[in-house]
């Protein structure tokens, strides 16, 4: 399987952003971060195979661009909080 399509290794890869790869979390913790990172992967998924088919190209597009921003702004507030 590429790795680019392999939702084991994006979650590897976001523990790896956060600091958090290699460290001993609870299991909790650990528990909820995965099911929050594959629900999130998952609503990804829908949005660019089925609910983008509903607009135009043009439409599309701007919707991508949004989505990505809106990501975007979201890790700068993260961030600056530490």
């Amino acid at each position: 399987m590429s790795k680019i399509f392999s939702a084991k290794d994006h979650f590897d890869n976001y523990l790896e952003k956060v600091g958090l790869k290699g460290k001993k979390i609870p299991v909790d913790q650990y528990r909820e971060m995965k099911r929050a990172f594959y629900g999130g992967l998952g609503s990804c998924v829908v949005f660019f195979t089925a609910d983008i088919d509903q607009l135009s190209e043009e439409e599309a597009i701007q919707e991508i661009e949004k989505f990505t921003q809106e990501i975007a702004d979201y890790w700068k507030t993260q961030i600056t909080k530490g």
